[in-house]
């Protein structure tokens, strides 16, 4: 698969976005990966949601290496909103996401471009997550004291779609846990969405408090509760 050129003054056809808060020992990965894809047509949005370390300095200095990295800093005000504060500047004709704390292999972004380019009938992939360091299984979200393969579930940072999706389904909502179970359930009313298997999403299960960890334990906490009290379906994941 080659290198994807970029022809100046385009729009970007993938834009990332990087939500990260006190991740600067761990955002230098998650960069070089981002821009080491074969596709070179993206936009990479970093968004430091109030940050105290040197992040704004390790952004800087990737932006010296790769002006393609966009940088917004904002007021702690938790994961759902710095996905927000970068999906409203994004530019480009696929919107998708990083968690800084985790990297891409090469083939990431070319290959969910290149089946979405071919499949105009799909509004939005997710799927394709290595785990790293770690045992894959989490508290199941629906079944109280089971348990089940991480790579079966709906996360957030492999959401993969259109940006005509702002639009239809909107933006993520402020909670206090299942962001990432409310917006993949939403848009599974709103347009087709598909799994795809290439595992080149990788997903660090040995940084304490990452956005995926802490996700997965609220709503193994907090989800079946909301089930139980008719605020959130179980979502339907595409195989």
């Amino acid at each position: 698969m080659g290198t994807i050129g970029c022809v100046a003054g385009n729009p970007p056809q993938v834009s990332v976005v990087i939500p990260t808060y006190n991740r600067s020992n761990l955002l230098s990965r998650a960069l070089r990966s981002a821009t080491r894809q074969e596709i070179d047509t993206v936009e990479f949005i970093v968004v430091d949601d109030g940050s105290t370390d040197s992040t704004c300095d390790v952004v800087n200095a990737a932006i010296e290496i790769d002006p393609r990295i966009r940088y917004i800093y904002q007021d702690n005000q938790g994961p759902a909103v710095a996905r927000n504060s970068g999906m409203v500047v994004s530019v480009g004709k696929y919107v998708t996401f990083l968690d800084s704390d985790d990297e891409y292999l090469p083939t990431h972004l070319s290959l969910r471009t290149e089946f979405m380019d071919m499949r105009s009938d799909i509004q939005m992939i997710h799927g394709g997550l290595e785990v790293v360091n770690g045992s894959s299984l989490v508290p199941d979200f629906y079944r109280p004291g089971e348990m089940i393969d991480l790579r079966e579930c709906a996360v957030g940072a492999t959401f993969f779609f259109r940006r005509s999706m702002i639009d239809l389904v909107g933006l993520f909502e402020h909670r206090e846990y299942g962001e990432d179970t409310e917006y993949f359930a939403r848009a599974q009313k709103l347009a087709k969405v598909e799994r795809v298997h290439w595992p080149t999403y990788r997903y660090f299960r040995n940084t304490s408090n990452s956005i995926v960890s802490a996700e997965i334990q609220r709503n193994a906490d907090n989800d079946i509760r909301m089930v139980e009290l008719g605020g959130i379906e179980p979502p339907s994941i595409s195989r």
